[in-house]
């Protein structure tokens, strides 16, 4: 019995350890690439569609064979996935989306995601029937780490304007190149903004944003553990300010007042009313950017350049309604669906995630989502904490990379991890 328990006691361990590394590894952007050539469009090489493996894939694929070595965990995934209704259709449109992606012109860069996909919601699936393991002692200090690291990190790099090490610190964005580099107007001079070890300002403070959340969800009552982590959290909203990016700004406003109507008036909320609420207000969010893609200006702001990409991508629908373009194949088709050349000089995902996941997988993604998804609404599963949720819905709203590249993926792995209950 006593050996028994040790031996669960250290899986669990292990599990919370490889788990703790992952998430110090998810604003890093450390990758190595392949087969380059298969990238271009047009002559035009698209970062979007270069092939990648990420320093934290390797984390992804060991904690996958770590977890699923043990027949406890294996029984779960098999037990959670014969309450989604009809089984059969599930397996028939998970095998037909895979095929559909082995005959894009692009089409590794779309297995890969597919295959991350898949890996993350078996793990997922695992994870969050265990709330011990994702509100763990090791879990809290790895985030307080990844905090303050990041926020070290991107006032060193705003306060010298350039990169600490380089590339191999972590896949740091080398910042002593100013092609390229976001920057913006601080006191009246040009300043570059800071990255940490993302790929941009908007995704270090998209990671902060939830990282925050966690950090104080997982407040103790006093003491100095709580101190150090109040003056955490303080420190990572310095450097969200800093990055000026609107949607992580807004996300962390968003969800510090759901905290707030939790808290105060002791307010439920389950996965049908999130999931109406979410439906309804990127319903507003496209309607208004759809009034800038009307206007014909010299002057294209960002927004107008999010309204024309989400009109591309209502276009891409109508046109490949039953299967899309493939999944990351949207830069590779967006020329063909715009009536403007600014996609030609600004070629990236549309900017809205389920504009750009029905315009990748079309009705068989929507269908296989939607059965997935539909068990949990009748059901009414309460939604634990969906400030998490709620502080990201303005940047899968206005923004892409939380589809699009690996850190914004794990963000969003992590964020259902922490919202869900059992």
């Amino acid at each position: 019995m006593n050996s028994f328990f040790k031996k669960v006691t250290t899986v669990e361990t292990s599990i919370k350890m490889l788990l703790a590394i992952l998430v110090f590894t998810i604003p890093s952007n450390l990758f190595k690439t392949f087969f380059e050539n298969t990238a271009y469009v047009h002559g035009l090489l698209i970062d979007y569609l270069i092939p990648k493996i990420h320093l934290s894939d390797f984390l992804i694929g060991f904690l996958f064979l770590y977890i699923f070595a043990f027949k406890k965990n294996r029984d779960t995934l098999f037990s959670a996935f014969k309450k989604v209704s009809y089984v059969p259709l599930v397996v028939l449109l998970l095998f037909v989306l895979f095929i559909n992606q082995l005959f894009l012109a692009h089409s590794l860069i779309a297995v890969l995601f597919f295959v991350r996909v898949l890996l993350l919601t078996c793990i997922g699936t695992v994870l969050i029937q265990q709330k011990n393991i994702l509100q763990s002692k090791i879990m809290n200090i790895a985030i307080t780490c990844t905090v303050l690291f990041q926020s070290l990190l991107a006032w060193y790099q705003f306060l010298n304007q350039k990169s600490f090490y380089g590339y191999y610190f972590l896949g740091e964005t080398n910042l002593h190149s100013y092609a390229g580099i976001a920057q913006s107007t601080f006191l009246g001079s040009q300043k570059i903004l800071p990255y940490g070890t993302t790929a941009h300002p908007n995704i270090l403070a998209g990671s902060l944003v939830l990282f925050v959340f966690a950090l104080f969800n997982s407040l103790p009552a006093d003491g100095k553990i709580r101190k150090v982590r109040i003056l955490t959290i303080l420190f990572a909203i310095s450097v969200i300010l800093l990055t000026q990016s609107f949607s992580a700004i807004v996300g962390l406003a968003l969800g510090f007042l759901m905290v707030l109507l939790l808290k105060r008036f002791k307010l439920t909320v389950t996965t049908q009313q999130f999931l109406s609420f979410f439906l309804a207000f990127n319903l507003i969010v496209i309607c208004i950017l759809a009034q800038f893609s009307t206007k014909q200006t010299q002057d294209l702001t960002s927004i107008t350049r999010r309204a024309y990409l989400n009109e591309a991508a209502v276009t891409m629908i109508l046109d490949n309604p039953i299967r899309g373009v493939g999944l990351h194949n949207f830069t590779a088709q967006v020329e063909k669906y715009s009536q403007t050349q600014e996609v030609v000089r600004f070629t990236q995902p549309a900017h809205n995630i389920l504009l750009l996941l029905t315009a990748e997988t079309g009705i068989i993604g929507l269908s296989l989502i939607g059965i997935i998804v539909l068990p949990l609404l009748r059901k009414k599963i309460k939604c634990e904490h969906p400030e998490y949720i709620l502080a990201l819905m303005p940047i899968a709203l206005l923004d892409h990379y939380l589809i699009t590249l690996q850190s914004g993926l794990l963000l969003l792995f992590l964020a259902i991890l922490f919202a869900c209950k059992k």
